[in-house]
């Protein structure tokens, strides 16, 4: 398992723009790097969390992510999009480690679900609010990497179907139609 992730507490924020901090992390500025990480890996760890339901996978899947994006820094065509096209890589790590699950899935092997929706739920949530979380997360559990990830980005995330379509690299016809197949699954489990 990878190291946890920390954000520095007492570091000043850094105020320079994501594309001037791109373009100095490029020419090898240790500091810029930092900073991006800092600025983004909070917002990252989040989105993970919350599709993959596991702390651990969360982290490893956003500490794999900023080395991707890290060593391939010199692709990105605009420095200024460095968070959209930092989620993107993270959404494809959460799209693999997902993967991967079903394989370990079909071996018996399992994994810890310590961060599922219900147990995100803030402190004062309703039990019977919870068993519906609970029953949420069961059917997100059941469906393809792709339909939970487009269904997490929707309706727990609460992104816009366009930034959806390009936070995955879909068409916007396809994240409709991911998002419908979870919608009538969530229904179904749900007695609607």
């Amino acid at each position: 398992m990878m190291a946890a992730i920390t954000l520095p507490a007492s570091a000043p924020a850094d105020t320079r723009p994501d594309a001037a901090l791109v373009r100095r992390a490029r020419a090898g500025e240790r500091s810029a790097q930092r900073a991006l990480y800092t600025r983004h890996a909070g917002r990252s760890l989040a989105l993970a969390t919350r599709v993959l339901a596991c702390h651990a996978d969360a982290e490893d899947a956003v500490h794999d992510a900023f080395a991707d994006a890290f060593g391939r820094l010199h692709r990105l065509r605009d420095p200024g999009a460095f968070g959209a096209w930092l989620r993107r890589i993270v959404l494809n790590r959460c799209h693999r480690t997902l993967r991967r699950r079903r394989l370990r899935g079909l071996l018996g092997l399992s994994y810890e679900r310590d961060a599922t929706l219900d147990r995100l739920a803030a402190p004062d949530c309703a039990p019977e609010r919870r068993a519906e979380l609970r029953r949420i997360a069961a059917v997100l559990e059941e469906q393809a990497p792709a339909v939970r990830i487009c269904w997490c980005l929707r309706r727990v995330e609460g992104h816009t179907l366009p930034e959806i379509a390009e936070a995955v690299g879909l068409s916007l016809a396809t994240v409709k139609r991911r998002i419908a197949v979870a919608d009538r699954a969530v229904s179904a489990a749900m007695g609607q």
